[in-house]
């Protein structure tokens, strides 16, 4: 059986299939970021990407989830990636955001998919 496969050229790239985790620090945290990522679905079942940040003057290690609203309910902010393509998506940070952790994470595990996924300030 094959296994999804994830990289980046930008930062640190972890996890195994179907879960992984790309984790950056951020320098130019003013004007955001984009998480640029190259998606082959294969046998994947498609994609769901959260994002977290951390912010070192409270922790070295706690993480924030970016958060959305859904009627009156606060989730954290998911995308869904169904599709093969190359898909650029906007990261909008604040002034204490050191680091962000991108977690990605294929529809099935020992899928076919191959995900590139780097994370280039603005």
């Amino acid at each position: 059986m094959a296994a999804n496969t994830c990289t980046s050229a930008t930062g640190t790239m972890a996890g195994t299939d179907p879960t992984f985790t790309l984790t950056q620090r951020v320098a130019n945290i003013k004007d955001g970021c984009f998480l640029y990522l190259k998606y082959t679905i294969g046998s994947s079942g498609g994609l769901t990407i959260t994002v977290e940040t951390i912010n070192k003057k409270l922790s070295a290690t706690d993480l924030y989830g970016i958060i959305q609203l859904s009627g009156s309910a606060i989730s954290d902010l998911t995308y869904t990636i169904a599709g093969t393509g190359n898909y650029k998506i906007p990261i909008a940070l604040c002034q204490h955001d050191d680091t962000i952790k991108i977690t990605i994470v294929a529809g099935s595990a020992g899928g076919s998919g191959a995900i590139v996924a780097n994370l280039m300030e603005a």
